[in-house]
């Protein structure tokens, strides 16, 4: 069984657009697509082998660390960030705390607070500290940067942030190496 995106073929001209899958519109409900995909499931040789639910589950917050420098907190009440999810203050206290840490969690899950903080709060401490951010993709490494930067300007600090990839001209690579606190790449 193929599954279509109705995507045009880029090889065959098109005398109109071809109407794409009501399933992929954006007023589409999700109750509607999780239909579609147990209709899909059911049938024989399907792409799709199992549909699995689990409840929702109660987000756990606490309060902001008191290590957290008063300009980073500052800067996050301005994003309406008063409190933290466990595992990211937990994050916070584990990496403050010299230790290495895995987060397994999935998407929109604030993971990226787990490592901005800790880098940022050294950083306020100390202009002289260094970090290397790994991103599997390029565009991963341009969105962090662009969040980075946003938490850089409401603390208000002097700290220099770039991405440094196959794409960075020769006189950037250099000036990066030299005046950069944070350097993300993939």
């Amino acid at each position: 069984m193929s599954l279509s995106l109705n995507f045009p073929d880029p090889q065959t001209p098109q005398q109109k657009p071809a109407s794409p899958d009501p399933l992929l519109r954006r007023d589409t409900s999700l109750d509607s697509l999780v239909n579609h995909l147990e209709a899909l499931e059911r049938q024989q040789d399907s792409p799709i082998t199992a549909i699995r639910r689990q409840e929702a589950r109660q987000a756990k917050f606490v309060e902001l660390p008191e290590a957290i420098d008063p300009r980073l907190r500052e800067a996050l009440a301005s994003r309406e960030i008063t409190r933290l999810y466990s595992h990211q203050a937990e994050a916070f206290e584990r990496i403050t705390a010299g230790e290495n840490i895995v987060l397994p969690t999935p998407t929109a899950s604030g993971k990226t607070l787990c490592y901005n903080l800790p880098v940022l709060n050294e950083l306020l401490k100390d202009t002289g500290v260094c970090a290397l951010y790994l991103f599997p993709t390029k565009a991963l490494s341009e969105d962090q940067l662009d969040e980075f930067h946003g938490l850089i300007e409401g603390v208000g600090a002097d700290i220099r942030a770039f991405t440094y990839d196959g794409d960075t001209p020769q006189d950037a690579r250099r000036a990066i190496r030299r005046r950069a606190n944070v350097v993300l790449t993939n």
